[in-house]
């Protein structure tokens, strides 16, 4: 039987497939082992992001084609990219006249320089062949940190506690004034939230091309985009009690998906958290509901409920990306409105199969889309303002090689260790060390020298690489080693007629 999916799916996988075949760039360094990136003070935010981002293959070759000759993918200027100008609303303050032509720039321009050189043959170690770390002020990585300054140039969330000090709250509005542009300043180079240096980072891409053609159809490169990071959904409302479906909206599309893990004790791991991010029940009557009733059901006990007024409002995904971003909301805030770190341990799979959310999911053979683990970016600390930011990458692969390469490294910042069970005191056992959480080196294994997730890479398995049994057997299956990757030959047909 042949296997279902949307039209957006396939054209997405299309898209993404033919991405690297386009690119006549490769790796310049036989060791395909990370580089160090130094720490300017603060900046490991910056580094740990930047790992993740350089360690997705696709998206490394994708940036590769800008300004290559018969791409099409020029730079763009200012006002369509606001990055090529001074911010309007800063440009005549001293902080941001003192950046000079550092303060401006086009991103993948400085991504693909900064590309070239992480992957290239300078700065080896001749006696491992392992690269050597590339210091703050390295001429490929200063420019970008310069931009990057710019971007945090805003008043701090603690401007208005910082006015309202004792050495401040007696001032003239000149001088109070003066004050403002100083934090402004101070703010570009305190710590920040990874999350939030990444989503400038893509945005600073996005900036750089039309998205739409004359006809309002999306352009070759917001499509090469839109298949590596979009999840593109759409929402619908289903009554309980007679079952009638509405959509709502158009389709919309999102980068990866945010979700919140469970306070308290109970069990929780990524499924059930994207479960919770994609369902919530609506306080509403049904229009069309002349029954009010929901009946009792025999088989799971459920009793009769009256008058429930609610509807189930369920994203569905339309189409999945290559790249699955899952950015864990680890901010919380107790009785009084104060923040803090939610630590609440959430299990992280190695396999992710989201096939019951797509809106083909209910197709007699649906393709599933099933993940695989590639990269964690963790935090440790109190609040994701302050404390300290690392990442562990999966071994990016060669240009025809297959995704699933198995080294892992830990990142963090100048350092580059071999991710291992053994780098932990620990010594947890477990097959994939990025599902370790919380992750902690430390010899003491204090709370506060844990490592917790802040964003998790998943990768899209090919089809080729998916058995032709779909949901929760596909991943037990995966997990214990049972299905064969094709699904075909003796293997393929043991496993066939044990299920069947």
């Amino acid at each position: 039987m042949v296997r279902t999916q949307s039209a957006a799916q396939r054209s997405r996988s299309a898209v993404a497939s033919k991405i690297t075949k386009a690119c006549t760039w490769r790796i310049g360094r036989t060791s395909y082992r990370p580089r160090g990136l130094a720490n300017g003070g603060a900046s490991c935010y910056r580094n740990a992001a930047l790992q993740n981002l350089l360690h997705l293959p696709k998206f490394v070759y994708w940036i590769m084609q800008h300004n290559e000759p018969r791409r099409n993918w020029p730079c763009a200027t200012a006002p369509t990219d606001p990055n090529q100008a001074p911010p309007l609303k800063w440009a005549d303050e001293p902080a941001i006249e003192k950046l000079g032509a550092d303060g401006v720039g086009c991103v993948p321009c400085l991504l693909k320089g900064f590309i070239v050189d992480y992957w290239g043959p300078t700065l080896i170690n001749a006696t491992n062949d392992h690269p050597t770390r590339f210091l703050f002020d390295h001429p490929c990585w200063l420019h970008l940190h310069t931009l990057s300054d710019r971007w945090f140039y805003r008043d701090p969330l603690d401007l208005e506690e910082t006015l309202n000090k004792k050495e401040n709250i007696n001032k003239t509005e000149e001088e109070k004034e003066v004050v403002v542009l100083e934090e402004r300043e101070k703010n570009m180079s305190r710590q920040h939230d990874a999350d939030e240096f990444m989503r400038y980072v893509l945005d600073g891409i996005e900036y750089t091309y039309a998205h739409a053609d004359a006809n309002g159809d999306p352009t070759k490169r917001k499509k090469q985009y839109d298949s590596l990071f979009t999840r593109t959904v759409q929402e619908t409302m289903t009554c309980p009690a007679c079952g009638h479906v509405r959509t709502i909206g158009h389709e919309t599309p999102e980068l990866g998906v945010r979700i919140e893990p469970l306070t308290g004790r109970a069990h929780d791991d990524v499924a059930s958290a994207i479960n919770r991010s994609m369902t919530e029940i609506i306080d509403t009557p049904c229009p069309q509901c002349s029954n009010p009733t929901i009946p009792a059901n025999k088989k799971t006990g459920a009793k009769e409920i009256e008058d429930p007024r609610a509807f189930v409002r369920r994203i569905r995904v339309v189409a999945a990306p290559e790249y699955l971003r899952i950015h864990v909301n680890v901010e919380a805030y107790n009785a009084s409105g104060q923040p803090y770190k939610n630590r609440k341990t959430l299990a992280i799979p190695e396999i992710l199969d989201i096939t019951q959310h797509m809106t083909y999911s209910d197709d007699p053979n649906p393709l599933p889309v099933c993940y695989k683990l590639r990269h964690v970016l963790y935090h440790q600390g109190d609040l994701l303002r302050n404390g300290h930011y690392a990442a562990a990458v999966t071994e990016m692969p060669p240009p025809r090689g297959r995704w699933a390469h198995s080294n892992k490294f830990f990142c963090n910042d100048s350092v580059i260790s071999d991710f291992t069970n053994e780098l932990m005191p620990t010594k947890r056992n477990v097959s994939n060390i990025l599902t370790a959480n919380p992750v902690n080196l430390s010899a003491g294994l204090n709370v506060e020298n844990d490592y917790d997730p802040s964003i998790i890479w998943y990768e899209r398995m090919p089809t080729r690489e998916l058995p032709v049994y779909k949901g929760e057997e596909v991943v037990a299956g995966l997990a214990e080693g049972r299905v064969p990757r094709k699904g075909r030959g003796k293997r393929g047909e043991e496993y066939r007629a044990e299920v069947s």
